[in-house]
């Protein structure tokens, strides 16, 4: 992925990849997993389907009123012939031909759940939850915000994910091996799987990696902003469910970290994001009395050793998984005010080529500007905004392949995402605001966000943040005031 440079060897690499198969787990109906997903999944291309049945009225996709399954409609783009043995090319259509499509109130595999903007047993209630600065809330919401984190790596997800553990079986994949994901595995797998870079069956996987390495579906063109929406109201849905059950809560919102103008990190102290501890062989880890100081993280970059992979690695292309590690760098201030007051004067939210001529410094886009693809400091190297955050901090943060694992992850697409919500108010909201040309491959607007299932569109997720549930409880751009 172009906004997070490749980590520095430290340990090996592994990520699998993704395709969703739905369990019953999902709304609590343990062990049901529908036949069809795993069948067809397992044969992809073959009239793959996944309209499972809904867990208690038993009929596909919900049955009238709920859901149909429909056949999967892919955008149309030209893609160069070297890309097609890609398996995300067209997504899901590599995979599944069929799935479910839910009337509006409701969302999920079989359409089971109610969508983000309802609530209710017939999903009938309108739902409106409130995204806080994380410190603004009290200690003991920040403790139940690490516990539900914690928690997470052990809460069975109800997904499954393909997994690639060795250039033989990807790109494309020929027998497909599933294993069950908890919910923190499942984010991690779901980010690696859609940034990776097309992994060549062939024993000259590390020639063409060098030359033909430059798939991103998540990052560096127009549907960065929308993915990371959809990745992280999906990850808030995972994380109410666990804080249902843990605290009683009804409508838990994500917090988000407001880092602007800080020289350090606020967050990082026991109580909430965990401080750094001491260094060893994997890097500086958190410290010991973090809940997560032996987590491992789920994929770590192959070893130079294993020069198999290359540049071009998967989720599960390592033997060996690396422990959480994080150290802020000092000579590395996270964004200025002035910088975010900047992107947000921007008036066209994507413009042809931006991120690629960059030779006047600023994004004419905000898109790009918030993603971070341009400078606008001058006397350092650093990148801007949303990339800057990430580059920031040496660990698990750093690098693509891994900052999801890092609780600092979804605190901080929570904060691009309020800067977004922000833009959206002045500028304008809605499909149109991504076009349909002139964006990489699965970018535009009528493709589907690669990697995440239940489908949506990239346009889908360009609306006001009221369209999906919550609002946010500032839309000031300064700096938090405790």
């Amino acid at each position: 992925m172009e906004i997070l440079p490749n980590k520095a060897a430290v340990g090996p690499a592994l990520l699998p990849l993704l395709v969703i198969l739905v369990s019953a787990l999902v709304s609590g109906a343990q062990g049901f997993i529908p036949s069809a997903c795993i069948t067809n999944a397992t044969r992809p291309g073959i009239n793959g389907m996944c309209c499972p049945r809904h867990p208690t009225n038993f009929q596909v996709c919900g049955g009238p009123g709920r859901g149909r399954c429909v056949q999967v409609a892919p955008c149309v783009e030209n893609i160069p012939e070297v890309f097609l043995i890609d398996d995300r090319v067209a997504f899901p259509s590599r995979f599944f031909n069929y799935t479910c499509e839910c009337e509006p109130n409701f969302w999920g595999p079989a359409c089971e759940e109610c969508n983000f903007n309802r609530k209710g047993p017939d999903c009938q209630e309108e739902r409106m939850c409130t995204r806080r600065n994380v410190m603004t809330l009290s200690r003991e919401e920040q403790k139940q915000f690490q516990r539900i984190f914690y928690l997470s790596y052990f809460e069975k997800s109800g997904y499954h994910i393909v997994v690639e553990d060795d250039p033989a079986f990807v790109d494309p994949i020929d027998e497909i091996q599933m294993v069950e994901a908890h919910v923190h595995y499942l984010m991690n797998c779901i980010h690696k799987f859609s940034s990776r870079s097309t992994v060549f069956n062939n024993d000259n996987n590390n020639q063409m990696c060098s030359q033909f390495g430059i798939l991103d579906f998540s990052h560096g063109s127009c549907a960065f902003v929308p993915w990371h929406r959809y990745l992280t109201l999906l990850w808030e849905r995972f994380f109410a469910k666990i804080a249902k059950k843990e605290y009683g809560h009804d409508d838990w919102c994500m917090p988000y970290w407001n880092w602007i103008d800080q020289a350090d990190c606020d967050v990082c102290h026991d109580d909430l994001a965990c401080a750094s501890g001491e260094a060893d062989q994997y890097g500086v880890r958190l410290s010991r009395n973090c809940p997560f100081y032996n987590f491992r993280e789920y994929c770590t970059e192959p070893t130079e050793t294993n020069s198999q992979w290359g540049e071009c690695f998967t989720c599960h292309s390592s033997t060996q998984f690396g422990y959480l590690t994080r150290q802020k760098r000092q000579e590395c201030p996270l964004p200025r005010q002035w910088e975010v007051e900047r992107i947000m004067q921007l008036t066209e939210f994507t413009t042809p080529n931006d991120r690629d001529d960059q030779q006047g410094g600023g994004c004419a886009s905000f898109a790009a500007a918030v993603e971070g693809s341009c400078k606008y400091r001058t006397g350092d190297d650093f990148p801007a905004t949303h990339n800057l955050v990430h580059v920031c901090f040496d660990g698990s943060m750093c690098c693509g392949s891994t900052a999801n694992s890092d609780i600092l992850f979804p605190l901080h697409h929570c904060t691009v995402d309020w800067l977004v919500a922000i833009w959206q108010r002045t500028h304008g909201s809605g499909p149109q605001l991504i076009p349909n040309s002139g964006c990489r491959p699965g970018h535009h607007r009528e493709c589907y966000l690669t990697g995440i299932m239940p489908l949506k569109r990239v346009g889908e997720l360009m609306g006001t943040t009221e369209t999906y549930g919550y609002n946010y409880d500032s839309y000031e751009v300064r700096p938090t005031r405790t």
